[in-house]
């Protein structure tokens, strides 16, 4: 419970490198010897550990140790409900461990690409093609969870499933159009026209992925739908995002928009140009 990050990593080590454990019915009796058994601390204790510690290698050494434990009944809650992707994949490869395959499905559509490819690596373990199941999902854009364009473009075929990531950026939950969006990135799509129109959408999360699958080819784009977008008739953060893809083109236009928009009525576009700025501005 030391707030000191070494400390806490060297006591759990000690720990779990102890070899010992303490009976669960009875927390006061004396830690007793199992040979090569259980740690010092009971699974339970190791998977909450895992699941609130901020650091990183804590985590690790606890969420290993509790998988290790083959004690489903006392881990796989505290693992699985974690807020690090890390600490619920360890939770899937317990789901593995315990014969527990089918019940990592609902992890293929987590927020970590670690534990989207966990879950898919234990259904896999079970004989099911996790694909097939991405695409049953996405099939009906109603029912879908938000994240499952993610999985289809992790493992699928641009020839077959290409044509369904365009479909959903037009889907009306703005996380799975973000999806569908990061999706089209994982296949490398070029489609400038597209893309860019992707840019003027309201939300975000949208234009922050379509900003992010344009700028490898910054240089490529038409300077004046760039140009266009940093006007004041747009959104804000369409605004923002066209001008750091002009920055990312080169253009000789970057500097005067730059200044222009240092002096601009919306707040946050004038912060991030004077932001851009810096000690020049």
């Amino acid at each position: 419970m030391s707030r000191d990050r070494t400390t806490r990593r060297l006591a759990l080590r000690i720990g779990v490198e102890r070899h010992r454990s303490r009976d669960p019915a009875d927390p006061g009796a004396p830690a007793r010897r199992r040979g090569r058994g259980p740690c010092l601390f009971t699974p339970r204790e190791l998977a909450q550990m895992a699941s609130v510690d901020p650091d990183p290698a804590v985590q690790d050494t606890a969420a290993d140790a509790a998988a290790a434990a083959d004690d489903p009944e006392e881990t796989l809650g505290p693992l699985l409900a974690a807020r690090t992707g890390r600490v619920r994949a360890a939770g899937g490869t317990a789901l593995r461990r315990a014969g527990r395959h089918a019940e990592a499905e609902p992890y293929l559509y987590d927020r970590s690409g670690t534990v989207r490819a966990c879950a898919r690596w234990v259904l896999r373990q079970d004989g099911v093609d996790p694909l097939a199941l991405y695409r049953a999902a996405c099939a009906d854009p109603a029912t879908m969870p938000d994240r499952a364009p993610l999985g289809i473009a992790e493992c699928g075929e641009r020839a077959v499933d290409l044509p369904v990531l365009w479909a959903l950026t037009g889907h009306p939950r703005p996380l799975a159009r973000s999806s569908a969006v990061a999706g089209l990135r994982a296949f490398e799509v070029t489609d400038f026209p597209r893309l860019l129109a992707l840019l003027d959408d309201p939300a975000p999360g949208v234009v922050r992925e379509a900003a992010r699958t344009l700028a490898p080819w910054a240089d490529r784009l038409p300077e004046h739908e760039l140009l266009g977008r940093t006007g004041p008739g747009r959104l804000p953060h369409v605004r923002i995002r066209a001008l750091r893809l002009l920055r990312d083109h080169g253009s000789w236009a970057y500097e005067e928009t730059v200044r222009r928009l240092s002096g601009d009525a919306d707040p946050v576009v004038r912060y991030q140009a004077r932001r851009a700025l810096g000690p020049r501005g």
